[in-house]
């Protein structure tokens, strides 16, 4: 059987949420757990510490590689996509 593949994405909204490497951590480890208890592997992780809405390339890098490879995106929470219904749903 063939095992599953996830494209792990993290992001911060702030430098220092960056820099202290506590939210990314904390997203790193959800989606580790995640992936172990469902039984997929981590094929690929992007971090990026932005906070703006318009322009995300590390997210549109880990993007093209899901539909490259046709892995699904894995992030710890939700709101780490985009806290805008729309961008959510329009994916």
């Amino acid at each position: 059987m063939k095992r599953r593949h996830l494209i792990a994405y993290y992001r911060v909204s702030t430098v220092e949420q960056g820099s202290s490497r506590l939210g990314l951590e904390a997203q790193r480890e959800a989606v580790r757990r995640f992936a172990e208890q469902e039984g997929l592997c981590i094929f690929s992780e992007f971090e990026e510490v932005v906070s703006t809405r318009k322009e995300r390339p590390v997210f549109e890098e880990a993007l093209a590689l899901c539909q490259q490879f046709g892995h699904s995106l894995a992030v710890a929470r939700l709101d780490r996509l985009s806290r805008d219904l729309h961008t959510i749903t329009s994916l």
